[in-house]
């Protein structure tokens, strides 16, 4: 199948579930919930959903790791070793659940949750029953996961974002349908639960059909290959990690050096500039199986025809978006917050200087991932996070807001050399006269010759 086309539909499928669904239900749920639960339950529900989140980190990323390496075994023809990765991806979910399932138990019923979110104690059996059902559910998004990697080696990536924008909507419809019962925590945490069991049921059919020939096999299950699928998922779990680091952790510093005023300020600017790093991500997501195609058939001319368009169409809309934001950013941002929070022209510029910077970088990580070459990315991540913290904190101190803007430029400035030097090895490019062979990567693409989007 041409790449061009695979990709333009991988696009499609990413602003079905990314944007249209993922955004538009939460924009829709803020409204409904708040309406049926009032302020202080909603706020209750939002710290209980919280839970799930950081439960989701024990996943370890078998999925993904799982997914890139079926997608380069079936590249170079292995469906054997295919089946082989898919069973002791399986495995290890299934392992994983089993440990888990039974310190959610413990933890859902011991835990003192009603004290926690100060409602009397007659309703701790509601709060703990949701916070059950929605760690269960996670558990099971485990093996949803790994459904999916054989839709993904099977070149069906786009239907993976299909089923969970519509598993999105359906959680959406079954939340209205509790609400209109007057249910409380539990049956909302129900509504989720139904949601990912229909969505892990269809993922199974549809990969399962896709795929008929690569199935979990006894016989296939291998401690190195186990441990190998263990590392690696370690070290993806540390790029979420230190998002959540770079995210959670300014928002933490802004809070202590300058008070709850300024990190509503602070986060809410932070969010609409953010809006275009999200956007971007609809390239890389669309590019990310392809390139694993292209690293298991080891064309690295074309992969590094696609790393290049990738980034130099990435780092174009960023610059574009920053300019335009950079114009227009301070009024779109008083009317979205109502003027309740007014926002100076000069810590708007300070977000929208790192964009264009994470835009090259982060493009770039894409074929780092791909490749499941990124245990030096992980680790430069975390490392990445902590310069910026520590920048965060001496320029709020310094500069104020702006300053803690400014920051987050650091942790660009750490990943852009490792990552450019380590995606160009990975492609098999250089950087000497890299701009002669984009000019003619684009001819080529705008020609209809072998063109890779």
């Amino acid at each position: 199948m041409n790449i061009r086309i695979t990709i333009f539909r991988n696009l499609l499928s990413q602003l079905w579930s990314r944007l249209f669904s993922n955004i538009g239900v939460r924009l829709l749920q803020v409204p409904i919930l708040l309406a049926a639960l009032g302020q202080d339950d909603y706020g209750r529900w939002l710290v209980l959903s919280t839970i799930p989140a950081w439960l989701a980190l024990s996943n370890m990323g078998y999925g993904t790791v799982a997914g890139n390496e079926m997608v380069m075994n079936m590249g170079g023809g292995d469906v054997t070793k295919a089946r082989q990765t898919y069973s002791n991806a399986f495995f290890l979910a299934a392992v994983s659940g089993t440990v888990i399932l039974p310190l959610v138990m413990l933890g859902s019923y011991h835990a003192p949750l009603a004290a926690w979110l100060g409602v009397p104690e007659e309703r701790s059996t509601e709060l703990s029953l949701a916070a059950f059902i929605l760690s269960f559910a996670v558990i099971l998004s485990f093996f949803a996961d790994v459904f999916g990697t054989r839709l993904r080696a099977a070149r069906k990536t786009h239907l993976v974002g299909i089923l969970l924008g519509l598993q999105l909507w359906l959680e959406l419809a079954l939340i209205l349908f509790m609400l209109k019962s007057g249910s409380g925590f539990d049956m909302l945490a129900l509504a989720n639960l139904l949601s990912t069991c229909a969505y892990l049921l269809v993922v199974y059919i549809f990969s399962r059909r896709a795929m008929p020939g690569i199935r979990f096999e006894h016989k296939d299950i291998s401690m190195p290959v186990v441990r190998e699928l263990f590392t690696k998922g370690f070290y993806y779990q540390a790029l979420p990690l230190g998002h959540a680091m770079l995210l959670q952790g300014q928002v933490m510093l802004v809070q202590s050096v300058l008070g709850p005023a300024a990190v509503a300020l602070f986060s809410t600017s932070r969010t609409l500039v953010r809006l275009i790093s999200q956007g971007l991500e609809l390239i890389n997501h669309s590019v990310w199986p392809e390139l694993s195609l292209l690293f298991g058939k080891r064309d690295y001319q074309k992969a590094a025809m696609l790393h290049r368009t990738s980034v130099f169409l990435s780092v174009s809309l960023a610059v574009t978006a920053a300019l335009i934001f950079s114009l227009g950013g301070t009024w779109l941002f008083e009317l979205w917050t109502r003027q309740l929070l007014p926002i100076s022209q000069s810590l708007l510029i300070a977000f929208l200087v790192a964009v264009p910077a994470n835009a090259l970088w982060y493009t770039s990580s894409i074929v780092l991932l791909s490749a499941n070459e990124y245990e030096g990315l992980a680790r430069r991540y975390v490392i990445a996070a902590l310069v910026s913290l520590a920048a965060c904190y001496g320029l709020t101190l310094q500069i104020g807001l702006v300053g803690a803007a400014l920051a987050t430029l650091a942790a660009d400035l750490v990943m852009i050399p490792f990552v450019m030097k380590r995606s160009l090895q990975l492609t098999r490019d250089s950087f000497p006269g890299i701009a002669g062979r984009l000019r003619s990567d684009l001819l080529t693409a705008v020609r209809g010759r072998q063109a890779i989007i």
